[in-house]
């Protein structure tokens, strides 16, 4: 299929491995970047100047003329190109846009969210028409199809073996990343808060630096101010002995994509508790899950110890990932949902009411 993808184009990223993935599946992709061309960097000065920019520019789409423009520019993409699927990766499109998509060309429009709850925003998807909505989390699916009469879907994130493998480790590998403990992500105060009760464990936090309104000084010795992707990404994966995935609260029955990247690089996943995880891996065999404070400090006490077992979970936790949990094996599920007679990734608790 001729594939129109809505997103910004970056390494490493949701889109880019969906574009990667539809392009090894055969399918000509062509990728719209809503807004502002996206720069990736680790330096603080780059960032600032992009957090800037797009301030004023979503400021900006507040005013009907400013969409319109986008707009105009969508009608072309999609009729230059004659699309029979456009995915959107976030809630990128005004309800406006969508059906200029839809009558353009004469296809289906889906969604695919891979946030949680809290960076719903403005959540224009709710009054656009989309033909199908997928989501990482079923309470979310619940909700939406319960509640608004969606046509919604659980369509949980994934790895991409190609990307997300296990890197053999050189002597300077091993000087930057090895640690006790490792995370990667951005320094939000939920997770600023839970390392700070870890202090006594040699730490390693990668990801952008904090706001500079939140106090870190508890765990500064912890944070890296380094954001990694790709091999980068999967050396300090493999070098810690326990990669811990703590979730962010709005993450309600769900996972996030490091649920699955953290196994596929070979790492030994300590995450929380959740609804849907033993659908997705065998707890205590393919990854390991905390339910309170006193439960993860057992835990990592334990598991800190113990080199072989670690070693054995992180080995099939790997293997579970590389052979369930890929791009491919959702993007075909989601085009069975779409054009077949598949519901989504199916999940045992989900309640929908007829």
């Amino acid at each position: 299929m001729n594939i129109l993808l809505i997103g910004r184009l970056y390494k490493d990223t949701f889109t880019h491995h969906i574009f990667d993935t539809l392009g090894l599946m055969g399918h000509k992709v062509y990728v719209f970047q809503p807004g502002l061309k996206t720069i990736y960097s680790n330096s603080k000065i780059v960032k600032g100047y992009i957090l800037f920019k797009n301030l004023i520019y979503n400021a900006a789409t507040h005013f009907p003329a400013i969409n319109r423009i986008e707009s105009n520019k969508l009608f072309r993409f999609v009729k230059k190109y004659k699309i029979e699927l456009t995915i959107s990766v976030h809630d990128f499109l005004t309800p406006e846009q969508v059906t200029i998509i839809k009558h353009s060309s004469k296809s289906p429009v889906v969604i695919w969210f891979p946030d949680a709850i809290s960076n719903f925003n403005r959540a224009m998807f709710l009054n656009a028409d989309y033909d199908y909505l997928f989501f990482k989390d079923p309470y979310i699916v619940t909700i939406l199809r319960n509640e608004l009469i969606k046509n919604a879907f659980y369509l949980p994130e994934c790895c991409n073996p190609l990307v997300h493998k296990p890197i053999k480790l050189t002597t300077e590998d091993r000087k930057d990343y090895e640690c006790d403990i490792t995370t990667a992500g951005n320094m939000y105060t939920n997770r600023a808060a839970f390392f700070n009760n870890l202090t006594k464990y040699n730490v390693k936090i990668w990801g952008n630096p904090a706001p500079g309104w939140m106090d870190i000084s508890n765990i500064k010795k912890m944070v890296m101010d380094y954001y990694i992707t790709g091999d980068e990404k999967a050396k300090a994966f493999g070098a810690a002995k326990i990669v811990l995935n703590n979730l962010h609260p709005a993450e309600i029955w769900g996972v996030n994509c490091r649920a699955f990247e953290i196994p596929a690089c070979g790492g030994f996943q300590i995450i929380n508790s959740k609804p849907c995880l033993d659908q997705l891996f065998s707890l205590d065999k393919e990854i390991v899950a905390f339910e309170n404070y006193n439960d993860l400090i057992e835990k990592l006490d334990y598991y800190l110890r113990q080199d072989k077992e670690r070693k054995y979970i992180a080995e099939a936790g790997k293997e579970r990932a590389h052979r369930e949990h890929t791009y491919k094996q959702r993007l075909e599920l989601m085009f069975n949902t779409i054009f077949g007679n598949e519901k989504g990734f199916q999940y045992s608790h989900l309640k929908i009411k007829s």
